[in-house]
């Protein structure tokens, strides 16, 4: 993990989570993701922190795993979007503000260019949090993952840290 940079509220943001990307994922790969982001979304609702979930709109929703646990969510916001970067062209930015959030939690497949497209485009305004096992991130991803965001190894020790913050 690298330097912390911390701005000020948190809020969770899940990148195409939907069928069409997760089909090039094993099985036990694609379980253990979707474990993971619903373990990050429980996490989150615990906290009454929002939740954005930005769908690729020529590809479907969210997976019905992810899916039914946003639902009747107060805090959860589907964004469609066209392009790889959730920011380009949606109200993804805005929301984000009325929200007052500063601190992102990023979750979702990082086999593309969806979910690093979406940071560094935000990287300026919002700081990023990721952890390998909420992303499916492989070893030749890891290292700008590491640094550009504050990276953890393991969902585990980022809502460790998270449950910290958001408690103060």
């Amino acid at each position: 993990m690298g330097k912390i940079m911390l701005r000020g509220k948190y809020g969770i943001v899940i990148v195409d989570m939907q069928p069409a990307f997760l089909d090039g994922c094993s099985n036990a790969e694609k379980s253990c993701l979707i474990s993971n982001v619903n373990a990050l979304v429980k996490f989150g609702k615990s906290k009454s922190l929002p939740i954005w979930a930005l769908e690729m709109s020529s590809v479907g929703k969210t997976v019905l795993e992810v899916r039914s646990g946003l639902e009747g969510y107060f805090g959860v916001n589907f964004v469609s979007k066209k392009f790889a970067s959730g920011f380009k062209h949606t109200s993804l930015d805005g929301s984000l503000k009325g929200f007052s959030v500063r601190n992102l939690v990023y979750a979702g497949l990082c086999k593309g260019v969806c979910v690093k497209e979406t940071i560094a485009d935000g990287e300026a305004r919002y700081s990023p949090f990721i952890s390998l096992d909420l992303t499916g991130v492989d070893d030749s991803e890891n290292r700008w993952y590491e640094s550009h965001t504050n990276y953890f190894p393991t969902y585990r020790e980022l809502v460790a840290f998270l449950d910290k913050e958001v408690s103060r």
